[in-house]
Protein backbone atom coordinates (compact mmCIF):
# COMPACT_ATOMS: atom_id res chain seq x y z
CA UNK A 1 0.00 0.00 0.00
CA UNK A 2 1.45 3.62 -0.81
CA UNK A 3 0.26 6.35 1.41
CA UNK A 4 0.26 9.61 0.27
CA UNK A 5 0.49 12.35 2.13
CA UNK A 6 -2.46 14.79 2.94
CA UNK A 7 0.35 17.83 1.56
CA UNK A 8 0.87 16.52 -1.65
CA UNK A 9 -0.46 18.53 -4.35
CA UNK A 10 0.21 16.64 -7.54
CA UNK A 11 1.63 13.81 -8.86
CA UNK A 12 4.18 13.78 -11.95
CA UNK A 13 3.95 12.18 -15.21
CA UNK A 14 5.44 8.52 -14.65
CA UNK A 15 6.30 9.16 -10.86
CA UNK A 16 5.77 5.35 -9.79
CA UNK A 17 6.33 4.06 -13.30
CA UNK A 18 6.10 -0.03 -13.00
CA UNK A 19 6.78 -0.34 -9.34
CA UNK A 20 5.98 -3.20 -9.45
CA UNK A 21 6.10 -3.58 -5.65
CA UNK A 22 3.42 -1.25 -5.02
CA UNK A 23 0.06 -3.57 -3.80
CA UNK A 24 -3.00 -3.18 -2.04
CA UNK A 25 -5.46 -0.04 -2.27
CA UNK A 26 -4.61 3.29 -3.17
CA UNK A 27 -6.07 6.37 -2.03
CA UNK A 28 -5.41 9.74 -3.72
CA UNK A 29 -6.13 12.53 -1.08
CA UNK A 30 -7.89 15.27 -2.05
CA UNK A 31 -4.65 17.79 -1.52
CA UNK A 32 -3.93 16.28 -4.73
CA UNK A 33 -5.43 18.63 -7.99
CA UNK A 34 -3.01 17.18 -10.52
CA UNK A 35 -1.86 13.03 -11.66
CA UNK A 36 0.41 13.28 -15.04
CA UNK A 37 0.35 10.89 -17.42
CA UNK A 38 1.37 6.98 -16.98
CA UNK A 39 1.81 8.07 -12.75
CA UNK A 40 0.96 4.54 -12.13
CA UNK A 41 1.26 2.79 -14.88
CA UNK A 42 2.14 -0.97 -14.05
CA UNK A 43 2.00 -1.22 -10.27
CA UNK A 44 0.78 -4.47 -8.62
CA UNK A 45 -1.72 -2.73 -6.81
CA UNK A 46 -4.77 -5.09 -6.10
CA UNK A 47 -7.14 -3.60 -3.96
CA UNK A 48 -9.41 -0.06 -4.11
CA UNK A 49 -8.66 2.75 -5.71
CA UNK A 50 -10.17 5.97 -4.57
CA UNK A 51 -9.15 9.22 -5.98
CA UNK A 52 -10.11 12.37 -3.97
CA UNK A 53 -12.20 15.43 -4.85
CA UNK A 54 -8.90 17.49 -5.51
CA UNK A 55 -8.64 15.87 -8.93
CA UNK A 56 -10.37 17.13 -12.48
CA UNK A 57 -8.35 15.35 -15.17
CA UNK A 58 -7.09 11.32 -14.67
CA UNK A 59 -4.71 11.89 -17.54
CA UNK A 60 -3.88 8.95 -19.77
CA UNK A 61 -2.73 5.78 -18.34
CA UNK A 62 -2.80 6.82 -15.37
CA UNK A 63 -3.42 3.90 -13.28
CA UNK A 64 -3.22 1.47 -16.48
CA UNK A 65 -1.97 -2.00 -16.26
CA UNK A 66 -2.77 -2.49 -12.58
CA UNK A 67 -4.93 -4.52 -11.00
CA UNK A 68 -7.78 -2.64 -8.73
CA UNK A 69 -10.56 -4.31 -7.82
CA UNK A 70 -13.07 -1.19 -7.51
CA UNK A 71 -12.96 2.46 -8.20
CA UNK A 72 -14.23 5.38 -6.40
CA UNK A 73 -14.38 8.61 -8.72
CA UNK A 74 -13.93 12.03 -6.75
CA UNK A 75 -16.75 14.56 -6.83
CA UNK A 76 -14.38 17.11 -8.92
CA UNK A 77 -13.94 14.43 -11.63
CA UNK A 78 -14.33 15.63 -14.80
CA UNK A 79 -12.75 13.84 -17.89
CA UNK A 80 -10.78 10.36 -17.86
CA UNK A 81 -8.16 9.94 -20.31
CA UNK A 82 -7.47 7.54 -22.87
CA UNK A 83 -6.51 4.24 -21.35
CA UNK A 84 -6.77 5.57 -17.94
CA UNK A 85 -8.14 2.81 -15.95
CA UNK A 86 -7.03 -0.22 -18.84
CA UNK A 87 -5.91 -3.41 -17.99
CA UNK A 88 -7.40 -3.78 -14.43
CA UNK A 89 -9.46 -6.01 -12.38
CA UNK A 90 -12.40 -3.78 -11.88
CA UNK A 91 -15.38 -5.62 -10.79
CA UNK A 92 -18.92 -5.60 -10.97
CA UNK A 93 -20.89 -2.31 -11.49
CA UNK A 94 -19.24 0.41 -12.95
CA UNK A 95 -20.61 4.16 -12.35
CA UNK A 96 -20.09 6.99 -14.69
CA UNK A 97 -21.30 10.14 -12.33
CA UNK A 98 -23.34 13.07 -13.60
CA UNK A 99 -20.07 15.50 -13.19
CA UNK A 100 -18.29 13.35 -16.16
CA UNK A 101 -17.71 15.18 -19.04
CA UNK A 102 -15.35 13.08 -21.37
CA UNK A 103 -14.19 9.63 -21.22
CA UNK A 104 -11.38 8.76 -23.37
CA UNK A 105 -10.35 6.08 -25.93
CA UNK A 106 -10.15 2.39 -24.36
CA UNK A 107 -10.36 3.83 -20.86
CA UNK A 108 -11.84 0.97 -19.64
CA UNK A 109 -10.70 -1.68 -21.33
CA UNK A 110 -9.48 -5.38 -20.50
CA UNK A 111 -11.52 -4.82 -17.17
CA UNK A 112 -12.73 -8.25 -17.76
CA UNK A 113 -14.74 -8.52 -14.34
CA UNK A 114 -17.17 -5.69 -15.07
CA UNK A 115 -20.73 -6.58 -15.33
CA UNK A 116 -22.76 -3.52 -16.09
CA UNK A 117 -22.59 0.25 -16.26
CA UNK A 118 -24.71 2.83 -14.29
CA UNK A 119 -24.48 5.90 -16.66
CA UNK A 120 -25.62 9.61 -15.30
CA UNK A 121 -24.13 11.19 -18.47
CA UNK A 122 -25.67 11.68 -22.34
CA UNK A 123 -24.59 8.82 -24.62
CA UNK A 124 -21.96 10.86 -26.59
CA UNK A 125 -19.50 11.25 -23.11
CA UNK A 126 -18.83 7.17 -22.77
CA UNK A 127 -18.91 6.12 -26.30
CA UNK A 128 -15.14 6.80 -26.97
CA UNK A 129 -13.53 4.18 -29.42
CA UNK A 130 -12.83 0.91 -27.41
CA UNK A 131 -14.40 2.24 -23.85
CA UNK A 132 -15.65 -0.91 -22.92
CA UNK A 133 -14.14 -3.89 -25.23
CA UNK A 134 -12.73 -7.02 -23.45
CA UNK A 135 -15.08 -6.18 -20.35
CA UNK A 136 -18.08 -8.58 -19.35
CA UNK A 137 -20.42 -5.44 -19.44
CA UNK A 138 -23.67 -6.76 -20.90
CA UNK A 139 -26.46 -3.73 -19.56
CA UNK A 140 -25.78 -0.62 -19.49
CA UNK A 141 -28.40 1.81 -16.91
CA UNK A 142 -28.76 4.91 -18.33
CA UNK A 143 -29.80 7.11 -15.31
CA UNK A 144 -29.96 10.33 -17.27
CA UNK A 145 -33.18 12.13 -18.66
CA UNK A 146 -31.95 13.13 -21.94
CA UNK A 147 -32.59 11.93 -25.81
CA UNK A 148 -29.66 10.47 -26.35
CA UNK A 149 -30.50 6.87 -25.06
CA UNK A 150 -33.45 4.45 -25.82
CA UNK A 151 -33.62 1.22 -24.54
CA UNK A 152 -32.90 -1.93 -26.79
CA UNK A 153 -29.50 -3.31 -27.84
CA UNK A 154 -26.98 -0.27 -28.81
CA UNK A 155 -23.14 -0.75 -29.39
CA UNK A 156 -21.47 1.85 -26.70
CA UNK A 157 -17.83 2.45 -27.02
CA UNK A 158 -16.98 -0.50 -28.76
CA UNK A 159 -18.93 -3.09 -26.73
CA UNK A 160 -22.74 -4.73 -28.12
CA UNK A 161 -24.56 -3.88 -24.64
CA UNK A 162 -28.30 -3.39 -23.92
CA UNK A 163 -29.48 -0.25 -22.60
CA UNK A 164 -32.09 0.72 -19.83
CA UNK A 165 -33.57 3.47 -19.48
CA UNK A 166 -34.03 3.63 -15.66
CA UNK A 167 -34.55 6.88 -14.35
CA UNK A 168 -35.48 5.46 -10.60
Amino acid sequence: TLNIPENVGSIGSYAFYECIGLTGSLIIPDSVTSIGSGAFYKCNFNGDLVIGNGITDIQQSAFDSNLFTSLTLGSEVRSIGNYAFWGNDLTGTLTIPDYITSVGNYAFQWNNLLTDVECYVARDIINSTGCFLDTNITTLRARVNDNSWSNGADIIGGKSLTVVKDLT
